[in-house]
């Protein structure tokens, strides 16, 4: 399994930012917030964790080795890896280099091993941070290598044997040739060579000394052993040094025999040239050669043809100088590594390495150009500093690209003064403004943001310095997500993911050796950031809007009121009053009759899908705008006193909602006194199309945060009233606080008289009646015949309503005279939201129950995306509240259900996604799937296909191979493993290594040699069956170890 290389800077920055982003996108609500969240977390896992996957799926061999190497020198080694990886060769070492990635092509790499030795593997540190780059993750592989490579020691010192001339510093010692044989020709004069060998004719007419060749060797035979100790530093010098003298006395012309120590025991034997001894000392041993090892026991002892001089290289003591530097280097490493805050400081400052890819510069620079866009669509910069910056941060791209090899110092040390300019015009804008609005920090800090990228932009030499911009591109995007309330901003969000998603592609492109990103690695990284990216999408619950924090107002386009006590009309100008509809007039504000000081039970206006208004809530409600306390029979009427001003601005303290009107200590059930049971509600309204200039609300209401330095509300918060007209583009926030006590409590609280803690004035409006109703009144006692409390006499009369009348907008006029309760009742039951609540209400108060009447809006549908309610004009409602001593005023509702939570946005995406299938016929859904898995069945065998004749030879083979229980090794020739299936099946001989040879020869040969053997092989038959051939014209791609072609998994 790989492991990760310095995880603590890449995890713990991810954790941090993560948790960043979490905290804005639970504490501001925002939908897109966290929907953008979702896919920065899951390009951080896919980026984190990415690594690892691709380092434990690649496959990694070895495709040509030279034979012979000498230590210390560079060996060339053809790698094919599966994936792009970070190759890092460590037995036998080498420097690293980045392979594979190249639609399956070889690559080169370095092997520089250090000592002499026969080595049949390759042990490999193989890395990866697919697909952005982000976290290395490394793994140990050992790969089989085609053939040995066998490395000679180093070139030594050697120590010089009789008879020799004396030399200068700097040369081989050269031998005294002997005077034997007869001249086979002439060469140049080399220092040493004796004065009698001299070719005078052929110096007189060369001009330079040339000296005679010898038929046989110009010098006596020697014998060197190389008898290598145990310390593995030690063995090698000894083996430099054997190396070395053997080296001399061939190039002095002399028989060489060389005592080696091998894997068989104690070898003697001649070494006719340099290639052979270096082989020869590559596998001897450390160990003592003994006195009896052949005839060289003595310097006396004779070879054949001459006298044997013997040269013995001992070990001469250089072991303790060794272990001397050894120590000093490994005291420095620790000198280093200890280095102390400073050092390490400046390690993690040091400048990285230049950037020269272009398409990693222009995606990053789109990704911060796009999020400056966003944040002035939402309006928190003006469209003139969107526009300079835009152009700073190009020209600072290019300016950087250009300066990239040696960012001159002035440049980042105005860059730096430019940036605490910045940071001192944030701190001063902070200071002159009031801190009821959010809007006073928030648009400071997107413009501080915009400055900072720009400042940035003109020192990204690196490609750490352009992560950080793609980083800061995603924070200054959220600080536009977490005002954007419309799915217009996806658009925003679309194009900066592509930007980023291409920039983090070519990251990783960059950090693997350069060159574009493969298009099938980037797809596959696309699918892999969308898994967590939905996961989270589905699990994650609704962002919720923080309690401690300030929030949203704005003005919009309503403007101001010519009576500001008054409730607003929608005829084209805020100004205009409302008033009561008529028959002739029954359009009021949305299309609903109610929002006026007069609720007309006979009319229904004309209600659409139009958005009417968008909400943020911590949970869904009743959004209440005003209520009615006194029926007359047709209409309901609002409170008639003159509104109270609040003031001087935000947040208006609401008064009389703390505690419900009239409640004193002991009023509760059993005489307790009444615990706050509400749960704090946080709601943001932004306003789409004019309303009336009604402040909506879920009860009870509390605080108001609103951009005006006053409002107006009614006795006993009947109605909070705005004194501007809330046209398009309003925005306000709510605190209220929901009771929602439990029915059993509210079961025990009606055991008490029904107006306890009501005053006495306000219990009679909400009781009264402005006739009896006999046939309603008998009709509810034997509705709620049995119950013993308020809140069953409630529930018996909601359900009674819900099970016998029927909602509906098509219903003829109310008779003149008649009454809207009565015709309703003891008609045909079919009628509106208005006409069953308040058929309930006069139900409830013919009871002696204190009910009123409270018209607003029940929550829209749900935007998974941007977490907000869409209100429509369809969703004006009215419905009946009850009074519970000690516990207020509660909502009960015949026709409309509010749910008690915020849904899921995963689930309303599900939800959304299962209607949207069930509206599609069976056959064709069952169609596309057919299709979908066939495609995906044709695309695995297109895949899995042979590359070419030779390869579907090759399979041939193997399958016979495996029918017979012989599989192919992996370092197995074709030819060989051909051999082996003859004799294995008992084939006529040559029937498998003809195909074989033939297979060889059409993957390696040349084109016209390849051409001939593919068209062979399309005529080839196998023993035992029909071959039916493959004639595909493109040459078989080349595959480990003679095999033609690697196979496609």
């Amino acid at each position: 399994m790989p492991r990760p290389q310095r995880p603590l800077v890449p995890v713990s920055s991810a954790l941090a930012l993560s948790a960043a982003w979490f905290l804005v996108a639970h504490e501001g609500g925002s939908g897109w917030v966290q929907l953008l969240g979702d896919l920065v977390w899951g390009a951080l896992l896919v980026g984190l964790v990415g690594g690892a996957f691709a380092g434990a799926r690649a496959k990694v061999s070895l495709r040509a080795v030279p034979a012979d190497a000498v230590a210390g020198s560079p060996v060339a080694v053809e790698v094919h890896a599966s994936t792009r990886l970070r190759f890092t060769p460590l037995a036998p070492p080498g420097p690293p280099a980045f392979v594979g990635g190249r639609s399956g092509e070889d690559d080169g790499i370095t092997l520089v091993p250090a000592r002499r030795g026969v080595h049949g593997t390759l042990t490999a540190e193989i890395a990866s941070a697919a697909p952005f780059g982000m976290l290395w993750w490394r793994r140990h592989v050992r790969l089989s290598m085609p053939g040995e490579l066998v490395v000679a020691p180093r070139l030594g010192a050697p120590r010089p044997a009789d008879p020799v001339t004396e030399r200068g510093e700097g040369e081989l010692p050269t031998a005294v040739p002997a005077d034997i044989g007869e001249p086979r020709g002439v060469r140049d004069y080399q220092p040493g060579d004796h004065r009698r060998f001299v070719h005078w004719p052929a110096t007189a007419h060369r001009g330079d000394i040339a000296v005679k060749e010898m038929e046989t060797p110009a010098a006596d035979p020697v014998v060197v052993r190389a008898e290598l100790p145990a310390e593995a530093d030690a063995a090698e010098r000894e083996a430099e040094r054997a190396f070395g003298s053997v080296v001399a006395f061939l190039a002095a012309g002399r028989s060489v025999t060389l005592v080696t120590l091998e894997a068989g025991g104690a070898r003697r034997a001649p070494v006719p040239d340099r290639k052979t001894a270096g082989r020869r000392l590559a596998r001897a041993l450390s160990g003592s050669l003994g006195a009896g090892v052949g005839p060289s026991t003595s310097s006396s002892t004779a070879e054949p043809g001459g006298d044997a001089d013997r040269l013995d290289t001992g070990q001469r003591g250089d072991s303790a100088a060794a272990a001397a530097a050894n120590g000093q280097g490994a005291a420095t490493g620790a000198a280093v590594r200890g280095g102390g805050l400073m050092e390490r400081l400046r390690r993690a400052n040091r400048p990285g390495p230049a950037e020269d890819s272009v398409a990693l510069r222009v995606a990053c620079a789109g990704s911060v150009l796009v999020a400056i866009g966003a944040v002035h669509a939402e309006g928190e910069i003006s469209g003139g500093l969107a526009l300079v910056a835009g152009a700073l941060l190009v020209a600072g791209m290019v300016l950087s690209y250009r300066l990239r090899r040696r960012p001159p110092m002035w440049v980042k040390a105005v860059l730096a003064g430019a940036a605490v300019v910045a940071f001192a015009w944030f701190f001063h804008q902070l200071s002159g403004q009031q801190a009821y609005d959010i809007a006073t920090v928030e648009n400071p800090l997107a413009e501080l943001f915009v400055a900072v990228q720009v400042i940035h932009a003109f020192d990204v030499p690196a490609r750490r310095d352009l992560s950080f911009s793609l980083a800061g591109s995603a924070v200054l995007l959220a600080v536009a997500a977490a005002q954007a309330t419309t799915l217009g901003f996806g658009i925003y969000a679309l194009v900066w993911m592509g930007f980023a998603f291409t920039g983090l592609c070519y990251m990783w492109a960059s950090a693997a050796g350069g060159g574009p990103p493969a298009p099938r690695a980037a797809a596959a990284a696309l699918g892999a950031l969308a898994v967590p990216a939905v996961a989270l999408l589905l699990a994650l619950p609704a962002p919720t809007v923080g309690g401690h924090i300030v929030f949203p107002v704005a003005g919009g386009s309503g403007g101001s009121l010519a009576f500001p006590f008054s409730l607003a009309g929608d005829r084209g100008s805020p100004s205009e009053p409302a008033r009561a509809g008529s028959p002739a007039d029954p359009i009021r504000v949305g299309g609903f009759t109610g929002f006026a000081s007069r609720l007309n039970t006979a009319l229904r206006g004309s209600l659409g899908k139009t958005v009417v208004m968008r909400v943020r809530a911590q949970r869904p409600s009743y959004w209440v705008g005003e209520t009615f306390d006194t029926w007359n029979g047709v209409s309901w009427l609002a409170n008639n006193t003159v509104p109270g001003i609040l003031g001087p601005g935000s947040p208006f303290i609401i008064p009389g909602t703390i505690a419900p009107t009239g409640t004193a200590p002991g009023t509760g059930p059993g005489g307790a006194t009444p615990a706050g049971s509400g749960q704090s509600d946080l709601q943001t309204f932004y306003v789409v199309q004019s309303t009336p200039n009604l402040i909506f609300h879920a009860d009870d209401v509390r605080q108001v945060w609103f951009p005006t330095r006053e409002i107006f509300v009614r006795a006993n918060a009947d109605a909070v009233i705005s004194p501007i007209g809330l046209g398009s583009g309003a925005i306000y926030t709510v605190r209220s606080d929901v009771s929602v006590p439990d029915p059993a409590v509210l079961r025990a609280a009606g055991v008490l008289a029904p107006a306890t803690g009501l005053a006495t004035r306000q219990a009679q409006r909400d009781v009264a009646l402005p006739h009896a109703y006999p046939r309603a009144a008998a009709l509810a006692a034997q509705v709620t015949a049995g119950a013993t409390n308020t809140y069953d006499k409630v529930e018996l009369l909601v359900d009674w309503l819900g099970t016998h009348t029927t909602y509906t907008t098509d219903i003829p006029p109310l008779p003149p005279g008649a009454d809207t309760v009565n015709e309703f009742l003891f008609g045909d039951r079919r009628g509106f939201c208005e006409q069953i609540s308040t058929a309930l209400a006069v139900m409830l108060r013919s009871q002696g129950i204190p009910a009123r009447e409270a018209v607003g809006y029940v929550p829209g549908p749900y935007n998974p995306i941007t977490d907000l309610y869409e209100v429509q004009a369809r969703d004006a409602h009215a419905w009946v509240q009850v009074w519970f001593p000690g516990y207020g005023w509660q909502s009960f509702d015949p026709t409309a259900v509010v749910p008690d939570a915020n849904p899921s946005p995963g689930a309303t995406l599900l939800r959304g996604t299962g209607r949207l299938l069930g509206t599609v016929p069976a056959i064709v859904v069952g169609s596309v799937m057919v299709t979908a898995i066939l495609a995906w069945l044709s695309f695995g065998a297109w895949r899995r296909r042979p590359a070419g004749p030779a390869e579907s030879v090759a399979r041939r083979m193997e399958r016979a191979g495996g029918r017979a229980g012989r599989p192919r090794a992996a370092a197995e020739t074709l030819s060989e493993y051909a051999a082996a299936l003859e004799t294995l099946e008992r084939a006529p001989p040559g029937t498998w290594r003809a195909a074989a040879s033939t297979a060889e020869a059409a993957a390696y040969g040349d084109s016209r040699t390849s051409g001939a053997a593919r068209a062979a092989l399309g005529r080839w038959r196998a023993p035992g069956g029909r071959w039916r051939g493959y004639r595909r014209r493109q040459p078989a791609r080349v595959g480990e170890a003679g095999r033609p072609g690697p196979r496609r998994r």
